[in-house]
This record gives structure tokens, C-alpha cells and sequence, in this order.
């Protein structure tokens, strides 16, 4: 987690980068968000490349909760988890 995070707060696109753990359950949420599609893909590259490996060895499950606008590259590298993809309906923020 730290060398992700670490990697993440030199990316000058990544906007939201955060990791919950959900008490003592060995559940994490992991919460991303990028300034667009451009360093989306740009992050989610370097996670394929250089973290996926390790990542999946270490988890029992993953499940990825993805915004539909997700771009192709995106969704192809996550295919294999099969995320529930989800379509904003409302709301809003402030950056």
C-alpha cells in the first residue's frame, strides 16, 4: 500500500487516492479518482505494469465498484475482477 500511495502522490493527475480499512475484516475500499480519462489510463498503466502481480497475490478477492465512464483501456485491465459498473445520477463536488 505504501509504495502504491507513494507512486499515486507523484502523479500530478491523480486527484483522490485513498485506502479504508474496514475494521479488523481484512476488507480494504480503495477510493481513485483522476483529473480525466488521460492520467486515469496514465495510472492504472502503471499499476498493470509494475503492481498488478504482486497485488493479486497478496488478495483472497478483489471486487471493483467502476464509474461506467470508465475509459476502454480501463475496463479492459479490470475485466478480470468483473466490476459492477455504476452511472452517476446526481450529485456533485467541489474539484
Amino acid at each position: 500500500m505504501s509504495e502504491l500511495v507513494g507512486r499515486a502522490s507523484k502523479e500530478d493527475g491523480t486527484l483522490v487516492y485513498e485506502w479504508y480499512e474496514v475494521g479488523d475484516t481484512g476488507t480494504w475500499h480503495i477510493l481513485e479518482r483522476y483529473s480525466d480519462a488521460e492520467n486515469g489510463d496514465l495510472h492504472v498503466k502503471g499499476f498493470a505494469e509494475n503492481y498488478a502481480g504482486r497485488f493479486f497475490d497478496l488478495v483472497d478477492s478483489c471486487k471493483g465498484i467502476v464509474s461506467d465512464n470508465a475509459t476502454p483501456y480501463i475496463k479492459s485491465v479490470l475485466e478480470g475482477i468483473s466490476p459492477l459498473y455504476i452511472t452517476q445520477k446526481g450529485g456533485l463536488n467541489r474539484f
